[in-house]
């Protein structure tokens, strides 16, 4: 294996340098939007140097990807790839760039790339201190769109985001080895995902997977803007389905939430499990002033699921449609988008419980939301 390494590497940087040496009129008048570079890590990296500040320098290139492999899982760790940020000192190239992705790599000073719109890290070392990522939300410039961590490392496990003048509106954190990722501010976000095999996974979906899944019902240190529509999937049924009020309460542009309750056979005990202790929430005078539709998969007309929905009906003064479906399950479409697919029963509603319902969610002591649609499926 490591000798067919050599020989890909070799082989890769004559390439380069093949390309970097041709005639005067070739090379230098390529031109390219898109580089992507991806090796192991040899003692050549001299010519990936020049290959980086031609490409941008001189190719005009404004996507580029550099990524250093490892030839063998146990092979003893190398050292991280620098990248040449000192042979693009020119401010015109340093704002070229528009997307830029790193692995196995030392993060430049971002705060020179003023163009940049889209940033992905991944395989960051263990000792990176946390305020290097401080600096991807506060330094780099207001372009900055997209930011994705990929199996990031850090000298602590808690990732703290803090950036009110941020313009990022879509973080994906994945595979890193972050225990808490504590979002204080970030103003202008839309779309979050964290991701991991054996751990909770938040997105503007909100989904619970694997045998370890809780969430603490405590209010949100920050406003999540930027949020317009939800999806809390995979919620299991022993839970209280009321503590999305937390994100409602946060969100105050969301217009449309959907909630799942898991009624998923495949997980063992899960529809036998005793029901957990209720949230009890302090009395407020909270009003939404944009949720306009609920949707709610695997409704059982339980109590807590009626308080639930009763509290939605009351707050969100133009919410017109609640839509509850008795059996169902979310499909991914995507990393941000989902599908509701029907799974239908031969049992199904009668117009006696439509008429319960009906009358449980939607009227009050003391109020009354006639116009309020409900629809059992």
């Amino acid at each position: 294996m490591k000798r067919c390494d050599r020989r890909a590497t070799r082989a890769f940087l004559e390439g380069i340098a093949g390309i970097l040496d041709a005639p005067s009129g070739g090379a230098r008048r390529r031109r390219a939007k898109a580089l992507y570079l991806e090796f192991f890590r040899t003692e050549g990296a001299d010519r990936i140097d020049r290959m980086i500040e031609t490409a941008v320098g001189e190719w005009g290139v404004e996507h580029l990807d550099v990524v250093v492999l490892r030839s063998a899982p146990r092979d003893p760790p190398l050292p991280f790839y620098t990248f040449p940020d000192h042979l693009l000192d020119d401010e015109h190239h340093c704002s070229r760039l528009r997307s830029l992705t790193l692995g196995y790599c030392v993060l430049p000073p971002l705060h020179r790339y003023t163009a940049l719109e889209r940033l992905v890290l991944q395989d960051t070392a263990p000792s990176t201190p946390m305020s290097v990522y401080g600096t991807v939300f506060n330094d780099c410039g207001a372009p900055l769109r997209v930011v994705h961590l990929l199996c990031c490392r850090g000298a602590s496990d808690v990732l703290e985001v803090d950036a009110p003048f941020s313009g990022v509106q879509e973080l994906v954190v994945e595979e890193c080895s972050f225990r808490a990722i504590e979002l204080r501010d970030l103003p202008e976000l839309r779309y979050f995902a964290c991701l991991a095999d054996d751990a909770l996974e938040l997105r503007l979906i909100v989904r619970f997977t694997g045998p370890k899944r809780w969430i603490l019902a405590r209010p949100l240190d920050t406003t999540l803007l930027g949020l317009r529509e939800l999806l809390v999937a995979d919620v299991p049924s022993s839970w209280d389905v009321s503590w999305p009020r937390l994100l409602l309460e946060a969100a105050t542009e969301l217009e449309i939430l959907h909630i799942h309750v898991s009624q998923d056979a495949s997980s063992p005990g899960e529809h036998q499990r005793p029901e957990g202790r209720a949230i009890h929430w302090q009395p407020r005078k909270f009003r939404h002033r944009r949720l306009r539709e609920v949707y709610m998969v695997g409704f059982r007309n339980t109590p807590r699921q009626i308080r639930f929905l009763r509290y939605l009906v009351r707050v969100c003064k133009p919410l017109q449609h609640v839509m509850l479906a008795r059996d169902g399950r979310i499909e991914e479409d995507g990393l941000w988008a989902w599908k509701t697919v029907d799974q239908k029963e031969d049992c199904s509603w009668s117009l006696a419980d439509w008429m319960l319902v009906n009358r449980e969610i939607k009227r009050g002591r003391c109020w009354s939301k006639r116009h309020v649609r409900v629809i059992l499926e």
